[in-house]
């Protein structure tokens, strides 16, 4: 017998330079997954790529006023055809740009 095995993680490639985010005119942003992922492969194909935590585990991130002038780390989890993982971080600073009249 043959046994094929499919060792390999998946790759990310992350948005380039600095992240920035802007709130809107009511104060909050929801990052998109595309707002840090830039692509990612696999040999053996991509099943999933998902905003997550540090452990893998899905979640949203959702910013407001609160977090203005911070840097947040945000996770992607990418998993490949064959239950393969890789997390990767990305720091992303939140800003207000919209000024109070």
């Amino acid at each position: 017998d043959v046994e094929v095995a499919d060792n390999e993680d998946p790759t990310a490639t992350l948005v380039a330079g600095t992240v920035t985010v802007d709130l809107d005119a009511n104060g909050d942003y929801s990052l998109a997954l595309t707002d840090v992922l830039s692509s990612s492969s696999d040999n053996c194909g991509v099943a999933s790529e998902a905003l997550t935590d540090a452990a893998g585990v899905a979640m949203a991130y959702d910013f407001d006023c609160n977090d203005v002038g911070t840097t947040q780390t945000v996770y992607v989890t990418i998993t490949d055809n064959n239950n393969n993982t890789i997390t990767v971080s990305k720091d992303v600073e939140v800003a207000d740009v919209i000024f109070d009249i």
